[in-house]
């Protein structure tokens, strides 16, 4: 198996080299642009997204963000302490979208009525119908 098949078909999400180097002057007037105040950051993203995929500069800040993902990705497969952090961030955050469920009792923690009466028979109910 060649590397290639790895980063997709041939011809598809290829980084635009050349597209970048013929449009380094207008990407450097934008990223010096938005921290000078001479444009915000939303009415840039607007005037990029009004063009979309015909707009040169869309398409060159997108192969620039190709480039970068690449490199990111590139640095996670051979940094070992970088995928250690990364999994532990990661496992730390799932654990945190579970906390939730975890306080939730009866019914999946859903609560059906609105009743503070009705909800205690039903959190009794369920307690009780538990095997222990």
């Amino acid at each position: 198996m060649h590397i290639d098949a790895l980063f997709g078909e041939p011809g598809k999400n290829i980084i635009g080299w050349d597209l970048i180097e013929v449009a380094v002057p207008d990407l450097m007037r934008v990223a010096i642009s938005v921290p000078a105040g001479a444009i915000s950051s939303s009415t840039l993203l607007k005037r990029l997204r009004s063009g979309s995929r015909k707009n040169a500069t869309y398409t060159a800040f997108r192969a620039v963000g190709r480039v970068i993902r690449t490199v990111q990705l590139l640095r996670y497969v051979w940094d070992a302490p970088l995928r250690r952090r990364v999994t532990a961030a990661t496992n730390k955050a799932e654990v945190f979208n579970g906390l939730p469920q975890w306080f939730g009792f009866g019914n999946r923690g859903v609560l059906a009525d609105n009743d503070p009466v009705e909800q205690v028979r039903r959190w009794n109910a369920t307690r009780c119908s538990r095997p222990r």
